[in-house]
């Protein structure tokens, strides 16, 4: 018996955010987790989401200096376009660029980054209405993602060119829609069929790199040294360096330092001023000088670390999930 589509057909929705909550909320049947601001607009765009019977289309508009962990709808295969990648981008271990095509499933979470503007349109295609489709992607992917170059605008102007088929709701009929869902169907087929997958190359430098975001991500309990990290990876410290920077776009320490500030935030929101101070929790993720971490604290977040405190609990997306060890250091 086939699962009833998660699909509300014909279903539009837009939004624009400048909060968390908006931002999850507009993200229809997708998952943001363990979310961590970079800049401090990082939480300011646009989702605009588009239903058909089987398929839903989105197109994301993202301020960037973001990290999180995206997991895709449910029982989909996603295909999603990045029309615009302004300067540094990654998902998984692959590097985004302008014009990449991502096929992927719901079969893993995958750590989404990037450090400026990024538009990117997506197709959740579901896999039991299309099983051809679905037996093409397991043969082709190896290790979770499929990435192509994308070689002409159909796929980066398909929401616009989707939403002009039914500019109203007298136009939105099962017929219709049907015939939308093959017509993209076959686009995303012919891509697969005529082009061959990129192969997506990383030097150890980068791989190790990768490797390291991937363990402090979740376990972040205290302060290692630069060297110590590059002496792991036996790779130089200056390559180290050089791989954060050229995926993203910041130094080791910077980017670690930018993770422990959002977790003293998460902290801080999530605690009783009554029984918290802003100098334990500072003290606990690694900020001996107080006047330094006030002044991070302020430039990322727009705010006093005292004055996050005194607003009592809301909830930024880092779950106890994304932090598995927080031990005093």
């Amino acid at each position: 018996m086939q699962e009833k589509s998660i699909f509300t057909p014909g279903e539009l929705i837009r939004t624009y955010y400048t909060d968390y909550d908006t931002m999850v909320e507009s993200a229809k049947h997708w998952q943001q987790k363990c979310v961590f601001q970079f800049r401090p607009s990082a939480i300011e765009g646009e989702h605009h989401v588009f239903e058909l019977s089987s398929m839903q289309l989105s197109y994301a508009k993202k301020a960037g200096g973001m990290m999180y962990m995206l997991i895709p709808p449910s029982n989909c295969i996603t295909v999603s376009i990045i029309c615009k990648c302004e300067d540094k981008g990654c998902f998984g271990t692959l590097k985004l660029h302008t014009g990449d095509v991502i096929f992927y499933d719901d079969t893993h979470a995958y750590n989404y980054f990037s450090n400026k503007h990024m538009e990117i349109c997506s197709i959740n295609i579901d896999k039991a209405s299309f099983p051809e489709l679905t037996e093409t992607f397991n043969y082709l992917q190896t290790d979770g993602t499929i990435c192509f170059k994308n070689n002409n605008d159909y796929f980066c102007t398909l929401f616009t060119k989707v939403l002009e088929k039914f500019p109203d709701k007298n136009t939105i009929d099962a017929d219709r829609l049907k015939k939308t869902e093959d017509e993209i169907i076959a686009a995303v087929s012919e891509l697969m069929k005529t082009e061959k997958p990129v192969k997506n190359p990383l030097s150890r430098g980068e791989r190790a790199v990768f490797d390291i975001v991937e363990k402090v991500y979740t376990q972040m309990d205290k302060n290692i040294p630069i060297h110590s990290l590059a002496e792991a990876y036996n790779i130089s410290e200056q390559t180290l360096q050089a791989r954060f920077k050229s995926l993203y776009g910041t130094t080791p320490r910077h980017f670690l330092q930018l993770l422990k500030l959002n977790m003293a935030h998460q902290e801080l929101l999530s605690s009783n001023p009554k029984h918290q101070t802003v100098t334990r929790v500072a003290y606990k993720w690694g900020f001996k000088h107080m006047g330094n971490f006030g002044k991070y604290y302020r430039e990322l977040f727009g705010e006093s670390p005292s004055v996050t405190l005194q607003k009592g609990y809301y909830d930024t997306g880092l779950k106890e999930e994304c932090v598995k060890r927080t031990e005093e250091i």
